[in-house]
């Protein structure tokens, strides 16, 4: 020990134990032990308990959103098809009605047409009643299409001598009942046209 110097040497007949500061360390662990105890009541000493229970419930309340979303969209896509529905059902509705105003509107303009070919057949009825005479002109009479009925006699004399093959042309546009004898289809022929007997 030449190398080290005397006042470093601790001399030989004193031992002196070490002083580690025995005191602080306990109570540095006493304090250390009472703020663990205290420190359990935190969730991540304890074990995370209350963090997962949290957890648990986000996720129970995200299912239900997400059941409750699927329900709401069911119930958009059920009320969006039966607006689709309402829609097409409307359409047709809609083309019915057109349908049966056209038809309404043909109806009165067939109507009109009747009406007309009734009165003017009404007028030459009238006048057809004041002839007597077998070269009297007879007004001619419309046919069922609305027409003037071609090969309609000129005279009284022509009407009444109609045979068969030029009567039932004129009673058929006439809308005549066209059965029994020639005699009985040139009498109603007749009447209907107002020549008198």
């Amino acid at each position: 020990m030449a190398d080290v110097p005397e006042q470093l040497q601790p001399p030989d007949e004193v031992q002196i134990e070490p002083q580690f500061g025995i005191e602080v360390v306990i109570q540095s662990f006493s304090d250390l032990a009472i703020q663990v105890s205290r420190a359990r009541a935190l969730p991540t000493i304890d074990q995370g308990a209350g963090i997962l229970a949290l957890c648990q419930q986000l996720r129970q309340g995200f299912a239900k959103l997400q059941q409750e979303q699927v329900g709401l969209q069911q119930a958009l896509a059920d009320t969006q098809k039966n607006l689709q529905q309402a829609r097409a059902d409307l359409q047709q509705t809609r083309g019915d009605l057109q349908q049966q105003l056209a038809n309404t509107q043909l109806e009165v303009q067939n109507l009109r047409d009747e009406n007309a070919r009734l009165e003017r057949n009404a007028i030459a009825r009238t006048r057809n009643q004041s002839a007597i005479r077998g070269n009297t002109p007879l007004e001619p009479f419309y046919g069922l299409d609305g027409q003037l009925i071609p090969g309609f006699p000129a005279t009284v004399a022509v009407a009444r001598g109609l045979k068969a093959n030029r009567l039932d042309p004129l009673i058929l546009a006439l809308g005549l009942q066209g059965a029994g004898t020639l005699a009985d289809r040139r009498d109603r022929f007749m009447r209907f046209i107002g020549l008198p007997d």
